[in-house]
């Protein structure tokens, strides 16, 4: 992964956490500042300059209420709280378009760490094969019948049944391009005045898009990571809808509910969080959205349910 020089203030609470990605960071070849202490963050924050952020909500949250001010696009703000605990606060902020909820461990992984700094460093979100260690030949659909992805989705199964998959995993693979597809053909299409085409329309009814607008799915592996995307060209996904219907996600004492007026994509988007090892969300605002599963095909069952997923947010806008 090439990446543009970066001058980057990293704090994490964790020492464990901090060592790792200090020695990330600085192998990447960026420069890489990662203080130990909060009065020590606030000291280099002052007398430094840095092209990028890299902050758990502790250290932002201490920045921000001193006055510093955080608005460039290449922020990054790191929990590993559960989404519920921290939605007041994320809803509250205006300036920041990057956000990354730790699996339950607490842990970030190299990959995601090297792979969020690429993105922010080469002002590239979007892509799949960003998340692969090599760039594996994959398989791309263009998506436009509703009544015709059954055959789509079949092409993905038999491409795992050809990797040798689990049948879990198989099984959340299928659930997974099930609700994203359905979700960019009947909750993204926007008129030209923003409005929303079929989202309130029976998941039985049938949907025809035109060539332009077609949905476009994409499958890869590495070996040991399965990724699949699905992108849709309105990029209309809301900041405020992905926080109402991911909090429930972090929050393991809510009880997720489709509502009439939230279509399915709230109970879809839970089911895809659940099914997947890291779950990631790419937004041009009004261009494109870009949903992305990644699956550890690696990993036994067993570690898989030890584990909650990663939640990543990045957003070309500059507010989340």
């Amino acid at each position: 992964m090439a990446v543009i020089k970066q001058h980057i203030l990293f704090y994490e609470s964790d020492k464990d956490n901090r060592r790792e990605a200090h020695r990330i960071i600085l192998a990447s070849g960026a420069i890489c500042s990662a203080p130990k202490t909060l009065e020590e963050l606030a000291k280099v924050a002052k007398t430094e300059k840095f092209t990028m952020y890299i902050l758990d909500l502790e250290g932002h949250q201490y920045l921000t209420s001193r006055g510093f001010c955080l608005s460039n696009e290449k922020n990054i703000i790191l929990s590993q709280q559960e989404l519920g605990k921290v939605y007041n606060y994320l809803a509250d902020m205006k300036t920041f378009t990057n956000f990354i909820a730790k699996n339950r461990d607490g842990k970030l992984l190299a990959r995601d760490m090297l792979c969020t700094i690429t993105k922010l460093s080469n002002l590239d979100i979007f892509g799949v094969k960003k998340y692969l260690k090599w760039k594996p030949s994959s398989l791309i659909f263009q998506i436009r019948d509703s009544a015709t992805r059954n055959e789509y989705i079949n092409d993905v199964l038999e491409y795992c049944h050809s990797l040798e998959l689990r049948r879990h995993t198989i099984r959340s693979v299928q659930l997974l391009c099930e609700e994203l597809i359905m979700n960019a053909l009947y909750d993204a299409p926007r008129d030209q005045s923003g409005n929303p085409i079929y989202k309130h329309e029976a998941r039985t009814e049938r949907v025809l898009l035109p060539p332009s607008q077609a949905v476009v799915m994409e499958v890869a592996s590495d070996g040991e990571v399965l990724a699949i995307s699905v992108t849709d060209p309105f990029g209309a996904i809301a900041h405020s809808t992905i926080l109402e219907y991911l909090t429930r996600c972090f929050d393991s004492r809510s009880k997720m509910v489709s509502t009439t007026s939230s279509g399915g994509a709230g109970l879809g988007l839970y089911m895809c969080f659940n099914a997947v090892s890291d779950f990631i969300i790419n937004v041009c605002p009004k261009v494109c959205s870009e949903f992305i599963g990644l699956f550890d095909i690696s990993s036994s069952v067993k570690d898989h349910t030890k584990r909650h997923p990663s939640f990543h947010y990045f957003s070309t806008d500059n507010k989340f």
